[in-house]
């Protein structure tokens, strides 16, 4: 009986893996006791597996700083800024359907309508690329830190992280030369739908370069939320959220002000027909990248909010203070 006891507590402890490791040293034997004497040798209930679950996504949220307001402005700021990177993470792949659906327009749109239709997409392109500049910036405002969490071994408490965000990578550029090649001998009605299997091609690597990049999100704060960061250099991440939540924004306008040129002027692009054709105006595609990109910016607002909510306080702290270095998730 004792050895049924000992597996039954052996599996129970699988549960554990959804709470962030600081608070299973504290409290994951206490856990594991109580479900013991809850369940026995039962195996536990869908429902109380679910509320387990939820339980320790909640300490996760904690742990880092997403939710809640006790772990100081520092903490704050820190994680406004890395709910502001994920959210970027999830605009670019909005992103990266509107330039696959944008591919050629001006060729549709009619010459008097044109100018309207290539304003917003060269907005939706500057305020992209500013994006991107503020996240590279962000990234090399912590390189130092970066470089010290490395040569202290860091390495080893994200290196799960890494292996499967390089082994998605490599995945997505053995996916990305195939379909390229394969793209390059079908008509742009082939590749807007025309094409059956190319499109399911396509889906799956959509999905693949999704999953990569929220891999890499993850990865990325795994190891923001051990750096030892300066107050300057927060204070830098932070003002940087601003901008990158900005660009979303200004994209989101402009990308929306694009659909509806071409939804007046050149439908038939819209939906992959040939010139001319009479066509819907509403593009499924469209409603799911703007919503997207919608969804995504109402998550770097929260961001901003959080940022903004912690600033004061953070600013009113000495400039010499230094955090990070013990978060774990």
């Amino acid at each position: 009986m004792g050895s049924l006891v000992t597996l039954k507590r052996s599996h129970y402890r699988r549960f554990l893996r959804w709470y962030p490791p600081s608070w299973r040293d504290r409290y994951g034997e206490e856990l594991l006791a109580l479900i013991e004497d809850e369940w026995g040798t039962k195996a536990p209930s869908p429902r109380y597996r679910r509320a387990i679950a939820r339980a320790g996504l909640r300490e996760r949220a904690h742990a880092t700083g997403l939710v809640g307001q006790g772990r100081g402005s520092a903490t704050q700021l820190r994680s406004g800024s890395l709910v502001v990177l994920s959210a970027w993470t999830l605009f670019v792949l909005a992103g990266i359907g509107f330039q696959k659906t944008s591919e050629h327009f001006a060729q549709a749109v009619p010459l008097a309508s044109r100018p309207t239709g290539q304003d917003a997409f060269n907005t939706v392109a500057l305020f992209a690329v500013v994006s991107l500049v503020a996240v590279v910036l962000g990234v090399a405002a912590t390189l130092p830190a970066l470089a010290t969490f490395l040569r202290s071994g860091g390495l080893r408490q994200v290196r799960r992280h890494v292996i499967r965000s390089v082994t998605g990578s490599a995945l997505v550029v053995a996916g990305v030369v195939p379909l390229s090649l394969w793209a390059h001998h079908l008509s742009r009605y082939q590749r807007n739908g025309g094409d059956g299997a190319y499109s399911w091609a396509f889906v799956a690597l959509a999905l693949l370069v999704a999953a990569t990049l929220a891999s890499w999100t993850v990865t990325a704060a795994a190891v923001a939320q051990r750096l030892t960061l300066s107050h300057a250099v927060l204070r830098i991440e932070a003002c940087l959220a601003f901008v990158v939540a900005g660009s979303m924004g200004a994209v989101t306008i402009a990308t929306f002000l694009w659909w509806d040129t071409l939804a007046t002027h050149a439908s038939w692009f819209l939906q992959g027909s040939p010139i001319g054709r009479s066509s819907s105006s509403l593009s499924l595609t469209m409603v799911a990248i703007v919503s997207l990109m919608s969804v995504a910016v109402l998550f770097a607002m929260a961001g901003v909010v959080r940022i903004s909510s912690s600033w004061r306080q953070f600013s009113s702290t000495p400039p010499d203070a230094v955090t990070g270095g013990a978060l774990q998730s």
